[in-house]
Protein backbone atom coordinates (compact mmCIF):
# COMPACT_ATOMS: atom_id res chain seq x y z
CA UNK A 1 0.00 0.00 0.00
CA UNK A 2 2.73 2.46 0.94
CA UNK A 3 4.67 1.67 -2.22
CA UNK A 4 1.63 2.66 -4.32
CA UNK A 5 1.37 6.13 -2.79
CA UNK A 6 2.63 9.17 -4.71
CA UNK A 7 6.33 9.87 -4.27
CA UNK A 8 5.60 13.17 -2.51
CA UNK A 9 3.44 11.38 0.07
CA UNK A 10 6.13 8.77 0.73
CA UNK A 11 8.68 11.56 1.24
CA UNK A 12 6.26 13.37 3.54
CA UNK A 13 5.78 10.25 5.63
CA UNK A 14 9.52 9.74 5.99
CA UNK A 15 10.14 13.39 6.88
CA UNK A 16 7.34 13.45 9.44
CA UNK A 17 8.74 10.37 11.17
CA UNK A 18 12.29 11.74 11.15
CA UNK A 19 11.31 15.20 12.41
CA UNK A 20 9.09 13.83 15.15
CA UNK A 21 11.64 11.25 16.27
CA UNK A 22 14.50 13.73 16.41
CA UNK A 23 12.36 16.32 18.24
CA UNK A 24 11.20 13.71 20.75
CA UNK A 25 14.75 12.52 21.37
CA UNK A 26 15.86 16.13 21.95
CA UNK A 27 13.02 16.54 24.44
CA UNK A 28 14.18 13.50 26.38
CA UNK A 29 17.81 14.60 26.02
CA UNK A 30 18.68 11.55 23.92
CA UNK A 31 18.26 9.38 27.01
CA UNK A 32 17.24 6.00 25.58
CA UNK A 33 16.00 4.89 29.00
CA UNK A 34 13.32 7.60 28.83
CA UNK A 35 12.10 6.60 25.34
CA UNK A 36 8.45 5.60 25.42
CA UNK A 37 7.10 4.29 22.11
CA UNK A 38 3.54 5.24 23.06
CA UNK A 39 4.56 8.86 23.70
CA UNK A 40 6.51 8.95 20.44
CA UNK A 41 3.56 7.56 18.49
CA UNK A 42 1.19 10.09 20.05
CA UNK A 43 3.55 12.90 19.10
CA UNK A 44 3.82 11.58 15.56
CA UNK A 45 0.03 11.25 15.32
CA UNK A 46 -0.38 14.84 16.56
CA UNK A 47 2.24 16.04 14.09
CA UNK A 48 0.68 14.38 11.04
CA UNK A 49 -2.84 15.44 11.96
CA UNK A 50 -1.91 19.10 12.47
CA UNK A 51 1.15 19.74 10.30
CA UNK A 52 1.21 17.28 7.39
CA UNK A 53 -0.63 17.84 4.17
CA UNK A 54 0.06 14.27 3.03
CA UNK A 55 -2.04 12.84 5.86
CA UNK A 56 -5.12 14.78 4.80
CA UNK A 57 -4.65 13.73 1.19
CA UNK A 58 -5.09 10.04 2.05
CA UNK A 59 -8.42 8.32 1.62
CA UNK A 60 -10.16 7.60 4.93
CA UNK A 61 -10.58 3.92 3.98
CA UNK A 62 -6.83 3.61 3.57
CA UNK A 63 -6.22 5.31 6.92
CA UNK A 64 -8.56 2.78 8.57
CA UNK A 65 -6.98 -0.26 6.91
CA UNK A 66 -5.05 -2.47 9.41
CA UNK A 67 -2.63 -3.58 6.70
CA UNK A 68 -1.78 0.07 6.03
CA UNK A 69 -1.08 0.55 9.74
CA UNK A 70 1.24 -2.47 9.71
CA UNK A 71 3.14 -1.01 6.77
CA UNK A 72 3.35 2.35 8.55
CA UNK A 73 4.73 0.63 11.67
CA UNK A 74 7.39 -1.06 9.53
CA UNK A 75 8.19 2.29 7.91
CA UNK A 76 8.48 3.99 11.30
CA UNK A 77 10.87 1.30 12.50
CA UNK A 78 13.01 1.51 9.37
CA UNK A 79 13.21 5.32 9.49
CA UNK A 80 14.18 5.26 13.17
CA UNK A 81 16.77 2.57 12.45
CA UNK A 82 18.18 4.71 9.66
CA UNK A 83 18.41 7.79 11.90
CA UNK A 84 20.12 5.76 14.63
CA UNK A 85 22.56 4.08 12.25
CA UNK A 86 23.75 7.24 10.50
CA UNK A 87 27.22 7.71 11.95
CA UNK A 88 28.25 11.13 13.23
CA UNK A 89 30.50 13.10 10.90
CA UNK A 90 34.10 13.77 11.83
CA UNK A 91 33.34 17.51 11.86
CA UNK A 92 30.57 16.97 14.38
CA UNK A 93 32.79 14.88 16.65
CA UNK A 94 35.56 17.47 16.49
CA UNK A 95 33.13 20.27 17.32
CA UNK A 96 31.73 18.30 20.27
CA UNK A 97 35.23 17.62 21.55
CA UNK A 98 36.16 21.31 21.23
CA UNK A 99 32.97 22.54 22.93
CA UNK A 100 33.29 19.95 25.68
CA UNK A 101 36.83 21.11 26.43
CA UNK A 102 35.70 24.74 26.53
CA UNK A 103 33.04 23.92 29.11
CA UNK A 104 34.98 21.34 31.11
CA UNK A 105 32.56 18.61 30.17
CA UNK A 106 33.73 15.04 29.74
CA UNK A 107 32.33 11.89 28.25
CA UNK A 108 29.74 13.15 25.76
CA UNK A 109 27.99 10.06 24.37
CA UNK A 110 27.29 10.25 20.66
CA UNK A 111 25.96 7.29 18.74
CA UNK A 112 24.57 8.89 15.57
CA UNK A 113 24.52 12.06 13.49
CA UNK A 114 21.22 13.29 14.96
CA UNK A 115 22.49 12.82 18.51
CA UNK A 116 25.67 14.68 17.59
CA UNK A 117 23.53 17.60 16.39
CA UNK A 118 21.71 17.54 19.73
CA UNK A 119 24.96 17.50 21.73
CA UNK A 120 26.38 20.39 19.71
CA UNK A 121 23.22 22.45 20.31
CA UNK A 122 23.28 21.56 24.01
CA UNK A 123 26.91 22.53 24.44
CA UNK A 124 26.42 25.77 22.51
CA UNK A 125 23.44 26.64 24.75
CA UNK A 126 25.60 25.89 27.76
CA UNK A 127 28.20 28.33 26.42
CA UNK A 128 25.56 30.98 25.81
CA UNK A 129 24.18 30.53 29.32
CA UNK A 130 27.66 30.97 30.78
CA UNK A 131 28.13 34.20 28.80
CA UNK A 132 24.82 35.58 30.11
CA UNK A 133 25.80 34.82 33.72
CA UNK A 134 29.13 36.68 33.37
Amino acid sequence: MLKNLPHSVKIGITRSITRTFEAYMRDIEWNEQRFDPRVFMQRWRDYIEHHSSWFHSLDDRLKANPAFHEELADKINSVIDKVLSEAPMEEQLAKIENLAKQHGVEDIPVSCKAEADYQIERLERLGNMNKIEE
